[in-house]
């Protein structure tokens, strides 16, 4: 948007590489916390 570009000072065509990149990154962490969770209530104890 335009508020983006003049706050920034970049295109959000700039940024969209950027943001597939965090929203990967987020998406990974949001798997692995529930691969965590499962691993620890699936040990027999």
């Amino acid at each position: 948007t335009m508020v983006l570009q003049n706050d920034t000072g970049y295109k959000p065509s700039e940024l969209k590489d950027c943001a597939h990149i965090i929203h990967d990154l987020q998406l990974n962490k949001r798997q692995s916390t529930l691969l965590a969770v499962r691993e620890k209530y699936n040990q027999h104890k």
